[in-house]
């Protein structure tokens, strides 16, 4: 597969009236033509942040550092003027919000805020638009599209609203989609629907999908790689298989463990991951995980773990895997593997 976008080294930082955040301290990771990539996390993580930072709508009190990089079919796309941003917005990325009732316009009826977006990006008459907003809603699966296109945001279901949502993105034809938490205000049966469709539109129009989840739960089938983010650093990465079957890091196990399964005794506690996430006003020297890390050394708290690699999809940041950690490592793995058993 051929390379579309790459990430390196992207730092953001919010210049707030309280300091100065360090929302993404350094991430990096790539997709390929075609590929899906979910990148999961706690809220706070710089999921959400990165997202934005791809699509070029940080808001005002957000700034980019020097030094960052995102690279759109081999263009720093960092270095664009406001007219090749609009350009490359919609046009070769675009992005389903998180909730479609807040994000579409009470105002405007479905079928104009579709057009809208067409007319915006290629010269074709509006009788043309219309005819390719209704085939949008078609192709998003949405019933009775001649009559849905005159109707207003608050007439339609949740699902429908999201259904909408992407059908606008789609309608440049992006070789990139972005969904940031597509599914979380949806009913489970709704957000299987929508995860289904996204799989199917993928195949059909062979884009690349960035899915933006704090569940690890929802990519299990959509997703090719996994890109596990922790306080605005990229803690490991892998393949749905590794990630799920032989997590490297204790976070990706802790996250893990959180997911509700069928087969948990119905008298146990569910797992939730204890303490709470570091102030990015001011970031730890270490591991930002040590302080509710169980394998946690003394190391952890005093500087930052380096990438081990174990194989081309596969990597971690975690002193787990350095040669004088053994022991530990033995442990954790042992967790992992009764982790897995269950």
């Amino acid at each position: 597969m051929n390379e579309l976008l790459r990430v390196n080294n992207l730092k953001v930082n919010f210049n707030t009236y309280a300091g100065v955040v360090e929302a993404v301290r350094g991430v990096n990771f790539t997709i390929n033509k075609g590929e899906t990539v979910a990148v999961v996390g706690e809220s706070g993580c710089g999921k959400s942040v990165t997202s934005k930072a791809i699509m070029g709508i940080l808001p005002s009190i957000g700034e980019t550092l020097s030094g960052s990089e995102i690279v759109y079919e081999g263009e720093n796309i960092l270095g664009y003027s406001e007219r090749q941003w609009e350009k490359y917005r919609g046009g070769n990325c675009s992005m389903i919000f998180q909730d479609a009732l807040t994000a579409l316009n009470p105002t405007m009826n479905i079928g104009n805020q579709i057009i809208e977006n067409i007319l915006n990006h290629r010269k074709i008459s509006k009788k043309e638009a219309i005819k390719e907003a209704i085939e949008l809603l078609n192709l998003v699966s949405i019933p009775n599209p001649e009559t849905r296109i005159k109707q207003y945001p608050h007439e339609l279901s949740g699902g429908m609203r999201q259904r909408v949502m992407i059908a606008i993105a789609l309608a440049c034809n992006p070789k990139l989609l972005i969904a940031d938490e597509p599914t979380t205000a949806l009913d489970v049966t709704i957000q299987a629907q929508i995860l289904e469709l996204l799989k199917e539109l993928q195949k059909k129009l062979n884009i690349s999908i960035i899915l933006i989840t704090h569940n690890l739960g929802v990519v299990a089938d959509i997703a090719d790689r996994i890109v596990v983010m922790y306080s605005g650093k990229v803690v490991e990465t892998g393949t749905a298989r590794e990630v799920f079957y032989a997590p490297k890091h204790p976070y990706t196990s802790a996250l893990l463990k959180s997911v509700p399964s069928l087969h948990i005794d119905n008298k146990r506690e569910l797992y939730s991951i204890e303490g709470t996430p570091p102030n990015l006003m001011n970031p730890p020297k270490g591991c930002a995980f040590a302080d509710r890390c169980p394998y946690a050394m003394n190391v952890c708290k005093a500087i930052q773990p380096p990438q081990y690699n174990f194989s081309d999809s596969n990597s971690s940041s975690c002193w787990l895997y350095h040669e004088k950690c053994e022991e530990n490592r033995i442990i954790f793995e042992k967790e992992q593997g009764k982790l897995c058993a269950q």
